[in-house]
Parts: structure tokens; C-alpha cells; sequence
């Protein structure tokens, strides 16, 4: 994979024991996802 690649890099906070934005409502440790994909540009949106 050298040419046509897309990144995807995905950080939550984790579970929370509310719906709230407060860290202090985190239960769990954060998540941190690293998606590698190949994905041709089409010329037309470019």
C-alpha cells in the first residue's frame, strides 16, 4: 500500500457512565483505532 491510501485515525474518550462531555464521567481507558485503507481518488472530484 504506497499509493492511494487513506488514513482513518478514531480517539474516544471511552465509556462513560453518562451522556455528558466531563472526562470525570469516563469508566474505561480511551480507544484509539488506526484504519488503513486503499481507496482510488475519482478524477471528477478532484
Amino acid at each position: 500500500m504506497t499509493d492511494d491510501v487513506h488514513i482513518r485515525l478514531i480517539v474516544s474518550r471511552g465509556d462513560k457512565i453518562t451522556p455528558y462531555q466531563n472526562p470525570n464521567a469516563n469508566v474505561g481507558p480511551i480507544n484509539f483505532v488506526i484504519i488503513p485503507e486503499y481507496k482510488k481518488t475519482d478524477p471528477e472530484h478532484i
